[in-house]
Parts: structure tokens; sequence; C-alpha cells
């Protein structure tokens, strides 16, 4: 439950919806989110608990020490890491959720603490009795990188919470406290390289002087990081009036943020799955994304794809979309039905079918007694 315990993105949106569905369709059995921070519990069945581990000097080398103790002392049988870890002793079979390779391919993005992610990873995927990965492009990413058997390796898709769909509520208040006041383009996710925000804001600056008069480019999401370039074409297009960041939008206030948005953009270079896009189709908005291999095959036709690079081809696929009414209800109905195709119901069963098939799968090893034993004698955190 790492990823809970930070401001939420897609990670811990994965992790919250896949822990509560699978405790929604197995109550036979019993599910346990666990970090070694404080992160707000996950309000679900009774057989879903939460569980924040305090750690000490030994216990502190959570993934070698604190956290395998942990697992012995709930009696777990099997551990899902969700966000690219898993315990290094195998006392227990674990099932490892690989969302992309930014980290690996596209490291010069990333910070230098992320950039140890791509290090270890390589030992991460050979601990794991089996490798979950969002859309089939990463996979097939995972198994050339890593030589990974066939076998080893699924696809199991994302899908966009039961909060975020096209029934307005009374949204005008949470938009207003956000100072969204006229017909507005939307972007969410972190501000950070790989999300290609320069692309956009280049592309909406070159939109004909009457619309950007009459609509905003709203840019929603947590600071992220390496934003220099970014910064630096905001003071050199200098946009007085229709560039509006809000910064991080809570869980609570995100859906409404989507429906009130004329278009939805996502102009990333590279992603994994990418839920915000999918997010915004069930909410009843056109979607304009990049036609990378992730997105594609998430998104299909039912998005205007455009090349991430292509500047011209943003400002006018944005334009077309603004302009163009019938083309964006287009874009909507297919969008709407497109986003129905995914749930977490079936994420969740694709899921628990591969707990059955490693569990039924899983040999103790000749040193599991010695390390249970050692780890009895790790002394407890105060």
């Amino acid at each position: 439950a790492t990823p809970l315990a930070v401001q939420k993105t897609g990670i811990g949106e994965y992790t919250h919806q896949l822990a509560l569905h699978l405790a929604l369709r197995h109550p036979q059995d019993d599910f346990l989110l666990v970090a070694n921070f404080p992160f707000p519990p996950v309000k679900g069945p009774p057989n879903l608990k939460s569980k924040s581990c305090a750690t000490n000097w030994i216990a502190g080398r959570w993934w070698l020490a604190g956290l395998p103790r942990l697992l012995e002392q709930e009696g777990v049988r099997i551990f899902h890491g969700t966000d690219y870890s898993v315990p290094l002793l195998p006392l227990r079979p674990s099932v490892l959720t690989v969302h992309d390779l930014s980290s690996v391919r596209w490291s010069h993005l990333h910070e230098r603490r992320t950039r140890r992610t791509s290090r270890r990873l390589p030992w991460m995927v050979r601990m794991a009795a089996h490798v979950i990965t969002p859309t089939l492009a990463i996979c097939e990413e995972v198994k050339q990188e890593f030589r990974l058997p066939g076998g080893k390796v699924s696809a199991i898709p994302l899908a966009p919470g039961p909060q975020f769909h096209a029934a307005a509520g009374d949204d005008d208040p949470i938009r207003k406290r956000y100072g969204l006041d006229q017909p507005y383009i939307l972007f969410v996710g972190a501000l950070e390289p790989r999300k290609n925000l320069v692309t956009l804001v280049r592309a909406f600056a070159g939109l004909p002087r009457q619309l950007l008069a009459e609509t905003q480019l709203v840019i929603s999401g947590p600071r992220g990081w390496k934003n220099d370039d970014f910064q630096a074409e905001i003071g050199r297009l200098q946009p007085a009036n229709w560039l509006r960041m809000t910064g991080y939008v809570p869980d609570e206030d995100l859906p409404a943020l989507y429906r009130g948005a004329t278009v939805f953009a996502y102009p990333s270079l590279y992603e994994g799955f990418g839920l915000p896009p999918l997010e915004a189709m069930a909410s009843g908005v056109p979607v304009i994304a990049s036609n990378v291999p992730s997105l594609t095959e998430v998104l299909g036709d039912a998005a205007l794809l455009v090349d991430p690079l292509d500047v011209e081809g943003w400002r006018q696929g944005i334009q077309t979309l603004l302009c163009a009414a019938e083309i964006r209800q287009t874009y909507v109905r297919r969008g709407n039905l497109h986003a129905q195709k995914f749930c977490w119901e079936r994420s969740a069963d694709l899921t628990y079918s591969i707990y059955q098939k490693i569990l039924s799968e899983f040999c103790p090893g000749n040193w599991d007694r010695v390390w249970r034993t050692m780890l009895r004698w790790v002394p407890e955190a105060r």
C-alpha cells in the first residue's frame, strides 16, 4: 500500500481499486494492505484490512526484513507488489506489477531515486513468481527487456473507477473553487517531462486569438520533477489568461473537473496504460491523446490520436474538437461506450486467477525454515 501513503496518482488508484474489488469479489479470503508509512485505510468489506508498520533500524530494511517479518506474523500466503517491488526473501510466492519501463527506457527523464527502481527491477522480476503489466505493449517490453518466458507475464488492464461518470451532480461550486468559469481543455497527471506538456502549451498557444480568449488550458496534477523546460516555455509564451494550473486535485474533486471539460488532452511521450484519458471518456469528455503504443492499444478509435511531437497536429486536433460540435459528440459517444469495456471486477478476477495458479505451483525452498527462524529475532518497532 506504499502508493497510498502519498498523493494518489495512477498506481495509487490501481492499488486502491484492485484491493477493494478483490475483497468484494472473493469474500471467502482475507486481503491485507500493508506499508511502512501511515496511509488512509481503504473503505471496504470486513475481509479487507489495512496495516501500517512502524520500523526500526532492522525492520527499516523494509524489503529485506521488515515486510517479510510482517507477512510471517499475519500468516500471509501470497504477496502482491503493486508498485514494482516484492520481498527479497522468497518465503511465499509473490506477484509483481510492472506498470511501465519508463525508469529503464526513459531514465534521463526521472529523478535519481526513481532510477534506483530501474537498477533493482531485474532482481524483482526474477524474484516474483508472476509479473502483471497493464497492457500487451508493456507485456512485450518486459519479456524482451528481461528475457522472461511468455508464461510468466500477463497483461491485465486497469479501469476507470465508478466515481467517473457523465451524470453531473452539483459540480459548479467545485469548479469555481479552482477558478474554472469558462470552457476549458483539461490535462490530468504529474508535471514531469514524460507527460510532454511543452507540446501541449505550444499547440494551445497557436490557436486563433478568439479561441484563446474564450478557452482555458487547465493542467491538474502534482508538481513532479525536471520541469525547467516547461517553466521556460511558459515564461516565453506568457499565457496571461488562458493557462490555469490547479496543482494536485484530490479524489473527491477530480470527477467534477473531468465532467466540466470541453476536451481532455494527453500528450504523453510514453505510458504503461494511460488511466486519465479513460477516466475522461467515462466522464463524457472527448479525448485527444498521443499515438504511442500503449495509448493506441487502450484508447483505440475512441480518441483522436496524434504524434506526441507534432505541435501543429495537436493544434489542429484541439481546434477541431473545440469548433466542430458534431465531431466532438462523435468522440464523446465512442469514448463513453469504449470506457464501459473496462471494469475493475474483471481486472480483479483475472488477478485472482493468477494468485490461484501461483499458489498451486509454489514449493517452499530448503532455506525457508532458517529464514523464518531468523525473522523471529527481528525486534519489534516502538
